[in-house]
This record gives C-alpha cells, sequence and structure tokens, in this order.
C-alpha cells in the first residue's frame, strides 16, 4: 500500500553441489548453503508502525548419504513503534530465534543415526528514549529471555541400528535485563 507499507525479499543458495557430479571423485557429496530474508513494515498511524522481519538460513554437508552435517538459523522480529511525543518513543519487540545442528551416521544397516541439537531463544524487550533537551537523553528498558537447549537427540534410521535411541534432557533458562 502506497506511503502505509512495504516489503523485501531476499534469497541466496550455493550451487556447488550442481557441477559436483560432473567430476567423478565428487558426485556424491553433498554441499550447498542458503539463506532468505524477509522484512515487512506498516504504518498503522503517524505515531505506531510495526516491522516484521525473519531470516531463515541453512548449510549441509555429506558424502555419499553415509556421513553429513547440516546447521541453520531461524529467526523472526516483531517490532511496534509507539511515538507517545515528540520527546519520547517506545518499541516493543517479540523476537525468536533457533540455531540448530546435526549429523547423520549411515555405514550400514546396523550402524545409522541421526543427532539433532538446537538452541531455542524466545524474548520480550521494551526499550524506549526520552528527549529530555537536545543535550540530554534518557535511555531505558527490559528484556526477558526464554531458552530451550536440547543437548542430544539421537534417532535411528533402522531397526537393526547398534545405536540406541537416547535424548538428553532439555534444559531451561530465564535470563532478565
Amino acid at each position: 500500500i502506497k506511503d502505509k507499507s512495504s516489503f523485501l525479499i531476499s534469497g541466496r543458495r550455493s550451487y556447488y553441489d550442481v557441477f559436483f557430479p560432473l567430476v567423478p571423485d565428487l558426485k556424491d557429496v553433498t554441499a550447498y548453503f542458503g539463506d532468505l530474508n524477509i522484512k515487512l513494515n506498516y504504518t498503522l498511524s503517524p505515531k505506531d508502525k510495526l516491522y516484521l522481519s525473519g531470516y531463515f538460513g541453512q548449510d549441509n554437508l555429506g558424502f555419499a548419504k553415509t556421513f553429513g552435517f547440516g546447521w541453520g538459523n531461524k529467526t523472526g522480529t516483531l517490532r511496534w513503534n509507539h511515538i507517545f511525543n515528540d520527546k519520547l518513543f517506545v518499541n516493543t519487540s517479540v523476537v525468536y530465534s533457533r540455531y540448530d545442528y546435526n549429523f547423520d551416521i549411515n555405514i550400514s544397516d546396523n550402524l545409522n543415526f541421526t543427532r539433532l541439537n538446537y538452541i531455542d531463544d524466545l524474548n520480550l524487550k521494551i526499550d524506549g528514549n526520552y528527549y529530555q533537551s537536545a543535550k540530554s537523553n534518557i535511555k531505558f528498558g527490559i528484556k526477558l529471555n526464554s531458552f530451550v537447549f536440547l543437548p542430544g537427540e539421537i534417532e535411528i534410521i533402522t531397526e537393526e541400528s547398534v545405536v540406541s535411541a537416547e535424548s538428553l534432557l532439555k534444559k531451561r533458562a530465564i535470563q532478565h535485563d
């Protein structure tokens, strides 16, 4: 909507893996990196604006479906900017992010598994500025984070695997600033 909203979408991906089949020694190699960015903003009123952004990235490396590992990041932010007057404004944000990584072993029917790990972060942040004068600015705010850590979870690929499906307990934490 003209003069009220805008958006941006961008992405990229490597193409190493497209050319690997052309080299006999590399035909079974997996290697790619990619990400996607999305940004939207919307003016609710002259004193209120909403911003939404997201990032998604995934990288993978592997060899002949025998061994591989991958890692990625995902994050999303919703921010509300409110102007109370010409001296005071406040930003309120909700942010979610996840970092994950895994590795896969598939050597034989009895030795194959995937190990998964991740860190989740959900936070609420309120920060503001009060411009008392041209030479005096007061910044204030509060932030609350909730974390979830999965330090390791093993999934077996076949019933014959000598590796057992196991999971370490999730850890949780809360932080405030």
